[in-house]
């Protein structure tokens, strides 16, 4: 598998909220993903080619091709393995097991996770306005939404240690109920059980913007 992905997440830490990619572009390349659209108006989860967005007031709709991403992550999903999770996992023992079971911690990996939750903490950033505030300023006062004995699904990435202005180091992972009406970015989780198909990412493609308001930021003085 290959990710492509639309563009460097640090421009999103200096408030680089708009991009000229629509979700039409997005859907060559890949059926599974996840990302943010323009003007950090929720949360991309894209499943089996659908893309969503899990709004800043919980709301979840099927986005259209007009809509446009500052920052996104897509493959075509082919996993080579499947796991069943041990019961009773918080987010970090999820993350603890599957990197005992990855050949490398050195590589990108892309991971589906279906299963029942006792308790689901998530989030979806609510839209901005100009002038953007830093993404800093945002996040400590961010919606979030809490959920009980819960089927869902989601769709995740592994970024490997190294990879820190591209991408958020670690595990990155947005989820969806199983009847679509809630979800976002996962913070907090305890699982009652849950099977995940992991897959290799051999190669990653980084498109980059061209617009002014990339071109202006000082990214340089991100941390």
């Amino acid at each position: 598998m290959r990710i492509v992905q639309y563009y460097p997440v640090i421009a999103l830490q200096d408030a680089v909220y708009d991009g000229p990619t629509t979700v039409g572009e997005l859907k060559r390349e890949g059926d599974f993903g996840l990302g943010t659209y323009n003007g950090l108006d929720g949360e991309m989860i894209v499943i089996d080619g659908i893309f969503y967005q899990v709004k800043g007031d919980g709301a979840v709709s099927i986005a259209t091709d007009a809509q446009r991403s500052p920052w996104a992550m897509l493959t075509f999903f082919k996993p080579d393995c499947e796991l069943t999770a041990p019961p009773n996992l918080d987010f970090q023992g999820l993350q603890n097991f599957i990197d005992q079971n990855l050949a490398s911690r050195n590589h990108y990996f892309a991971f589906r996770i279906e299963g029942k939750a006792r308790t689901l903490k998530t989030r979806a950033l609510p839209r901005q306005t100009k002038p953007y505030p830093p993404l800093s300023h945002i996040t400590p006062t961010q919606p979030t939404f809490e959920f009980s004995n819960v089927a869902f699904v989601g769709v995740g990435f592994r970024a490997p240690q190294y990879i820190g202005a591209i991408d958020p180091v670690g595990y990155h992972l947005h989820v969806l109920t199983k009847n679509r009406d809630g979800g976002g970015h996962v913070l907090e989780m305890n699982l009652e059980s849950a099977r995940i198909c992991v897959g290799p990412i051999r190669d990653l493609i980084l498109r980059m913007p061209r617009d002014e308001e990339f071109d202006d930021a000082d990214l340089a003085k991100v941390d």
